[in-house]
């Protein structure tokens, strides 16, 4: 073995362990769960939470990114069916490795049922995983965007104009001087401009709670407030076993 293919071997296995050691975590039952039949049977009515714990992330993002792909990938195997309703939520997108079946199930799942919210804080976190032009397809594929408080004028900027434009209409006014007092005047013409119909700063200055609310079709964008409900908590949100 030379020393080039020895540095590449190692480097090799560093990158699969990185990725293998999640399986660790796995713990052996009785009956084994599949997460392809249970996204193909359409008796099933419950949830599947595909969750891990903050100082876990780096250990378990491949195998939670894994299981995610899995489960759109699934969902295609699926015969399409426009009355099925499976829904998919994956809050802090960013902290998941890349899924290269997302954009896919943005674009195509609606006819096998699929509907999928996406959640994320800035545009950079997904921009690193996805780069620019994906991120981009991402965003533009969904329909229906809350756009809540910005940290960043940037952010803002760029967010801004998937809201869209709206004309206005302003007079401008110019008056005009002749020797004689006759010949001076006043012209009034009106331009029409473009201008963002929410703009950065409106974003910037959003108040708790507060959201911009984009939906498909003719339905004006709307800001609305929303109202904090805490809900009883009746069961542990995480069970170490």
């Amino acid at each position: 073995m030379t020393p080039t293919s020895d540095k590449t071997a190692t480097s090799i296995r560093s990158t699969v362990s990185s990725y293998v050691n999640a399986m660790n975590f796995l713990e052996d039952t009785e009956e084994p769960f599949s997460i392809r039949k249970w996204i193909q049977d359409d008796k099933k009515k419950n949830w599947l939470f595909l969750s891990m714990l903050h100082d876990q992330r780096d250990a378990l993002r491949p195998i939670i990114s894994a299981w995610t792909s899995i489960a759109i990938k699934s969902l295609f195997g699926c015969k399409p069916d426009g009355k099925r309703r499976l829904w998919f939520f994956m809050d802090e997108l960013p902290v998941l490795h890349k899924i290269n079946d997302l954009s896919n199930c943005l674009a195509e799942s609606r006819k096998y049922g699929g509907c999928v919210v996406l959640g994320l804080q800035n545009m950079p976190q997904l921009e690193d995983i996805y780069g620019p032009h994906q991120s981009k397809t991402i965003i533009d594929l969904c329909s229906t965007k809350f756009l809540l408080r910005m940290a960043s004028y940037d952010l803002a900027h760029q967010l801004s104009k998937t809201l869209g434009e709206r004309e206005t209409s302003e007079i401008q006014e110019g008056i005009s001087y002749g020797a004689n007092e006759i010949r001076d005047g006043v012209n009034l013409s009106k331009i029409i401009k473009e201008r963002p119909t929410v703009s950065p700063t409106d974003l910037l200055s959003l108040g708790d709670l507060e959201v911009f609310i984009k939906m498909p079709g003719n339905i004006p964008l709307t800001k609305i407030k929303l109202k904090y409900k805490k809900i009883a908590s009746n069961c542990s949100s995480f069970v170490i076993k």
